[in-house]
């Protein structure tokens, strides 16, 4: 009973609140307007036998279709050569970062990966 109780005067509380609100907004102008622009809308739906939930999925697919795509600019990490070297393969970036493979393998024989290249691309 004190469950229901509580229930009840937390709904009551609520539909006082409603009122209040729904009074306030009656006196503003840009709600009437609000309420005039959707009264319309709905009326146009009826009219056409569409629903709101129709139209909010026409709009979607219509904003969905007209969203620009995202064009990135930036480049993956490999973009150089494969160069074997000692019966291995190493990946060589002529600018950027190396793999860590190659990377060992530049700083052990001490060259550039410019240099790399260029003495043992085929």
């Amino acid at each position: 009973m004190r469950r229901n109780m509580s229930s009840y005067l937390k709904k009551s509380l609520l539909a006082e609140q409603l009122q209040k609100e729904l009074e306030e907004l009656s006196k503003n102008e840009d709600a009437k307007k609000e309420k005039q622009f959707f009264e319309d809308l709905k009326s146009v739906l009826d009219e056409h036998e569409y629903s709101f939930h129709q139209l909010h999925s026409m709009l979607s697919d219509v904003l969905e279709f007209e969203k620009p795509t995202k064009k990135t600019t930036r480049k993956s990490a490999w973009q150089g050569l494969e160069i074997e070297y000692e019966g291995s393969i190493y990946k060589v970036n002529s600018i950027g970062r190396q793999p860590a493979q190659t990377k060992e393998l530049l700083d052990s024989i001490e060259m550039t990966p410019t240099e790399f290249i260029e003495r043992f691309k085929k």
